[in-house]
C-alpha cells in the first residue's frame, strides 16, 4: 500500500549546549537543495543559549519545529522523540555541532527513490577547525564507490560505518520494527544503525560527501568519543559492543561482529597509566573476544591481532611492554613464497609461541609501504621504487597531493593525482612535473592503491622512505609533528597581470596556479615602507591615495608561509606599459630586466 508522507526527509537535530556551532548546523539544513524537508530540533534541557537559537529558526521557518525537553535525558531519548514525532518518508539524525553540505539530502533522497532502498549511505569528512579531511581507511572504504547491497555477505565492510548521521533511513523500517536508540549509552548510534541494517533489505551507497563531522580537542569542548581513557567512557564503549555482539548472535550474523570488534582496542593505551582502567579493560575485553569464533580471520591489523592474542592468553606484562615501548611495533617484512609476514616482537619467539598467522599481512597498512628515494629538482619530483608486500595485488597506484580544504570547499578540487608506472620488478615509479603544482601552497602527500574491490589511501610518513634528495630552491619537503610528509611550493609561475587605472593599481591572478591565501604588498625601495593590497575578486587592489609618494620607486612582493618574496618577471603574464596621470604625478610600471617596478614622477 502506498503511503503519503508530509515531508520527503525529516532531519532530527540532537541539541544540547550547542550554542557555539548550532546556527551553522541549522543554516546548513535550511539551505538544502532538496525541497520539502522537515527540521526537528530536540532540545535536551540545554543550559546555554541553544533554545533561544532554536526559537529564532522556528519563528522564521515553517518547516522548523522544536521539541523542548524540560529534563535532560540524553541523546538517545532525544533521537527517539524526534523519530516518533517525524513526518518524513526518510529520517536522518544530526549532531548539533556538525555541518551538512547543501546538496547532501538531495543526492541521498534521489538515490533512495531511484533504487527503492531502505537506507542510503554517503561519505563523511572530519572538520578540524576551518578545514576538512577524510576519515580513516576502514570507514572510508565503505564509501569508495557507488553500489547497491542486498546481501551483507557480499559487503561486510558496511559494518565499519556505524554512524547515524551520514544516512537516510526509511522511517517505516524503524517504526514497524520498534527500533530505538538505547538510552544511557554514549555509543547509541552504533547500536541503532546496526539494528536498522539488520531489518533492511536494500542499502545504497554513494561516494559523495554528505556530512561534516566536527572534531573538538580542547578542554570541555571535547567530543565524548575523544574522552576514551575515562572509566565511564570505557564502560559505555564495552557495554555497547557487548550489546552489539549479543544482537548479532541472536540474529545469526555473528560474522559481522568481526567488522566492529576492533573498536574494543581503541582505548588500549589507557592500561599503561591507570591500574583500575587496566584491570577493567583486560577482563572485559577478554570476555568479548572469547565469544567470537575464528577471530583472527577478521580484517584486523597485525598489531591488533597481536594485542588480541596477548589478551586472550593472559600475557599482560608482554602486552604492556609493547604499549610502553612503541619501537617493537616497527618490524620489518619477511617475504615467503605466497605470504608476507610483518616481524614484530614475539614473531617466532619460542618462549611465548605466538602463532605465525598472527603476523601475516592480510590487510594493507601504511607501514608496509617502502619507497627507495624521493628526488626533487626544479622541474620534477620523482618517487623511485615504491614497493608493497607481494601478498597484495594492486591494480593501480597514485601519488595524491592534497592542499588544505576549507569546510565549504570540495576536497577533490584540491587534490592532484599522479599515477605510478609498474615495472617488471613489481616496483612503482612516478614523475611529478613541478609546473603542475600551485605556487605558495603546502600539500599533504598520500599514496592511493586500488584493487578490484576497494581503494586505500595512506598519508606518507618519514618511515616510508629511505632518503629524500632535494636539489630545488623552490620546493621544500617538510614534516608534521607526527612525522607526516608535506611538500611546500614557492615556484613562481606566470599567473599575474598588473593593470593601472586612474586612481588605483590592480593585480589579477589569471588562474588557480597561485594560492588564494597569499598576501601582496608594495615596498618603497627608498624608505622601505610596506603597503598591503586589499583582496578583491580575482586578485588584489590598492588605491594610490594610500601609499603613493612623489618621485618614488616601489617593488612588488608576495608574503606566504611567513616569508616574503620579491615578484620577478617570471610571475608576470603581462603588465600595463601605459603612463597615467594621478593628481600632479605621472605613474607607470616598468621592469629592470628582472623585476617589475612602479614609479611615480612629478609632472
Amino acid at each position: 500500500m502506498t503511503q503519503n508522507y508530509e515531508f520527503n526527509v525529516s532531519a532530527i537535530v540532537l541539541v544540547y549546549n550547542g550554542e557555539k556551532y548550532l546556527k551553522v548546523c541549522i543554516d546548513s539544513l535550511i539551505n538544502q537543495t532538496l525541497d520539502n524537508i522537515e527540521i526537528i530540533l530536540v532540545n535536551d534541557a540545554s543550559t546555554d543559549d541553544s533554545l533561544s537559537i532554536c526559537k529564532e529558526f522556528e519563528k522564521k521557518y515553517k518547516n522548523v519545529k522544536i521539541i523542548d525537553k524540560k529534563t535532560n535525558k540524553g541523546l538517545a531519548d532525544s533521537g527517539n522523540l524526534g523519530i516518533a514525532n517525524s513526518k518524513g518518508e526518510y529520517i536522518t539524525l544530526v549532531d548539533n555541532d556538525d555541518y551538512i553540505p547543501p546538496d547532501a539530502y538531495e543526492k541521498l533522497y534521489k538515490k533512495a527513490k531511484s533504487t527503492e532502498s531502505d537506507i542510503v549511505v554517503g561519505k563523511a569528512n572530519r572538520i578540524y577547525g576551518k578545514f576538512q579531511v577524510e576519515m580513516s581507511n576502514r570507514e572510508r572504504s565503505v564509501w569508495d564507490k557507488e553500489q547497491i547491497i542486498t546481501d551483507y555477505d557480499d559487503f561486510p565492510c558496511l559494518f565499519y560505518d556505524t554512524f547515524y548521521w551520514n544516512k537516510l533511513f526509511k522511517r517505516s523500517i524503524i517504526i514497524e520494527n520498534n527500533i530505538k536508540l538505547p538510552k544511557g549509552k554514549i555509543y547509541a548510534d552504533r547500536l541503532f544503525t546496526h539494528k536498522v541494517y539488520a531489518y533492511s533489505k536494500k542499502v545504497a551507497i554513494i561516494p559523495d560527501v554528505v556530512y561534516m563531522w566536527r572534531q573538538r580537542n580542547k578542554g570541555k569542548d571535547t567530543s565524548l568519543s575523544q574522552r576514551k581513557y575515562e572509566i565511564n567512557n570505557l564502560n559505555d564503549r564495552l557495554n555497547s559492543l557487548e550489546y552489539d555482539l549479543s544482537f548479532f548472535t541472536e540474529n545469526l550474523i555473528l560474522e559481522y561482529s568481526k567488522m566492529i570488534m576492533w573498536r574494543v582496542l581503541i582505548p588500549i593505551n589507557g592500561i599503561i597509566f591507570d591500574e583500575k582502567f587496566k584491570n577493567l579493560f583486560l577482563k572485559r575485553s577478554k570476555n568479548i573476544f572469547e565469544k567470537i569464533n575464528n577471530i583472527y580471520e577478521s580484517k584486523w591489523k597485525i598489531e591488533e591481532k597481536l594485542y588480541v592474542y596477548l589478551i586472550l592468553n593472559n600475557l599482560k606484562e608482554e602486552l604492556i611492554q609493547i604499549l610502553q615501548f612503541q619501537e617493537p611495533l616497527k618490524g620489518y617484512l619477511v617475504e615467503g613464497n605466497k605470504d608476507s609476514f610483518y616481524k614484530l616482537n614475539y614473531f617466532k619467539n619460542k618462549n611465548i609461541n605466538v602463532p605465525e598467522n598472527i603476523f601475516k599481512t592480510n590487510v594493507l597498512e601504511r607501514k608496509f609501504i617502502s619507497i627507495e628515494k624521493i628526488e626533487v629538482t626544479e622541474k620534477k619530483i620523482f618517487f623511485r621504487n615504491l614497493k608493497i608486500p607481494n601478498s597484495f595485488f594492486i591494480k593501480k597506484a597514485s601519488v595524491l597531493l592534497i592542499k588544505k580544504t576549507y569546510i565549504h570547499e570540495t576536497l577533490t578540487d584540491n587534490e592532484l593525482e599522479f599515477k605510478f608506472k609498474k615495472d617488471k620488478n613489481n616496483s612503482f615509479n612516478v614523475f611529478i612535473p613541478t609546473d603542475q603544482l600551485d605556487s605558495f601552497i603546502k600539500y599533504d602527500v598520500y599514496i592511493k592503491f586500488e584493487d578490484s574491490k576497494k581503494i586505500d589511501k595512506f598519508r606518507l610518513n618519514e618511515n616510508n622512505f629511505e632518503n629524500i634528495q632535494n636539489d630545488s630552491t623552490n620546493i621544500e619537503c617538510l614534516f608534521s609533528k607526527n612525522s607526516n610528509l608535506g611538500i611546500k611550493t614557492m615556484k613562481p609561475q606566470k599567473n599575474i597581470n598588473i593593470e593601472l587605472f586612474d586612481d588605483k593599481l590592480r593585480l589579477y591572478k589569471t588562474n588557480k596556479k597561485i594560492s588564494s591565501k597569499i598576501r601582496m604588498f608594495l615596498k618603497n625601495l627608498n624608505t622601505k615602507e610596506k603597503t598591503y593590497f586589499d583582496k578583491v575578486d580575482g586578485g588584489f587592489e590598492l588605491d594610490f591615495q594610500y601609499f603613493l609618494d612623489e618621485n618614488s620607486v616601489y617593488g612588488f612582493y608576495i608574503e606566504s608561509f611567513k616569508k616574503k618574496f620579491r615578484i620577478s618577471l617570471e610571475f608576470l603574464l603581462k603588465y600595463d606599459k601605459k603612463e597615467i596621470e594621478y593628481k600632479k604625478q605621472i605613474v607607470k610600471v616598468y621592469d629592470n630586466n628582472k623585476n617589475p617596478l612602479l614609479k611615480s614622477m612629478k609632472k
